[in-house]
């Protein structure tokens, strides 16, 4: 017996099995939990990389002079963004990443809780299937510690689904006349 096959070109129509509506080029039909039975939905597809599981890895910055920082990134918890909330839009293709330390690491090492504009870096996704993303967002740079404009992007590789992806980023930003390079690592 033979089951679960689905032709190469059936790949799409497969998406939407079980849901009643056309799920969007940015999300994908789940089943969902309702109290005590489950529904079909259309649900966000960067969901996948935010509802189960934190990021962690390296961050490495370095400028043009030849300096560099280097720290281990734990436990960020991602935030799928609803879209009409953070960003006036209607598309599910945004996850905003706790950056460069989570919440509670900045309060165990301050005391206090990072200001929520400064301590998210937006990664606003251009390609539903390839996960890339760009960046282009103000956030607290530890290394210069101050608050800089990146510019940039990255992708999530889905190397053995969404459980063992990898998240990387390339970045630059101009601080008092020096180029920063900033890279970004992390699985789950």
């Amino acid at each position: 017996m033979l089951t679960g096959c689905i032709k190469k070109d059936d790949i799409n129509i497969s998406l939407n099995i079980g849901c009643e509506e056309e799920c969007g080029e940015w999300e994908r039909c789940s089943n969902v939990s309702n109290s005590w039975s489950y529904n079909w939905q259309c649900t966000p597809l960067l969901g996948l990389y935010t509802n189960h599981g934190r990021w962690s890895g390296e961050l490495n910055i370095n400028d043009d002079l030849g300096n560099s920082y280097h720290q281990e990134i734990l436990n960020l918890d991602a935030l799928c963004a609803d879209p009409n909330f953070y960003f006036k839009s209607s598309v599910w293709k945004y996850i905003m990443l706790p950056y460069p330390i989570s919440e509670y690491s900045f309060y165990s090492n301050n005391g206090f809780y990072p200001d929520n504009d400064l301590n998210w870096i937006d990664l606003e996704f251009t390609n539903p299937v390839t996960l890339e993303f760009i960046i282009n967002d103000s956030i607290y740079d530890p290394f210069v510690e101050s608050v800089v404009f990146y510019q940039g992007g990255g992708q999530i590789k889905n190397t053995n689904g969404s459980a063992s992806a990898i998240l990387e980023f390339n970045c630059n930003y101009f601080f008092n006349n020096s180029k920063y390079s900033v890279n970004l690592s992390a699985t789950r």
